[in-house]
C-alpha cells in the first residue's frame, strides 16, 4: 500500500492520501511520499493535480504524536514541502 497513490488520466494527475486509519494525517512518511509524488508529476506532462483522501475524510492535518515529540516549537513553525 502506497501512502500517496497516483492515477494519471491524460494531463490530470489524481493523488490520494492513503492512510484512512489515521484519517490521512500528515506523518513524516506521508509528507515524504507526497513530496515524491509531486516531484514525479512535475517531471511529467500533467497540467492539473487533484488531491483527495481515502476513507471518510480528506486529511486530519499534522500528526499530533509527531508534533508532540518535536516539542512546542514544532507547533508554531509550519514545515514547507517545496
Amino acid at each position: 500500500m502506497d501512502l500517496v497513490e497516483i492515477d494519471r488520466r491524460g494531463a490530470v494527475a489524481h493523488l490520494t492520501l492513503n492512510a484512512p486509519s489515521s484519517i490521512n494525517a500528515l506523518s513524516d512518511a506521508m509528507l515524504a511520499a507526497l513530496k515524491a509524488r509531486l516531484e514525479e508529476i512535475a517531471a511529467g506532462d500533467a497540467k492539473v493535480v487533484i488531491l483527495k483522501g481515502a476513507g471518510k475524510a480528506f486529511c486530519a492535518g499534522g500528526m499530533i504524536s509527531r508534533r508532540c515529540s518535536l516539542g512546542a516549537r514544532a507547533l508554531i513553525r509550519p514545515r514547507v514541502l517545496c
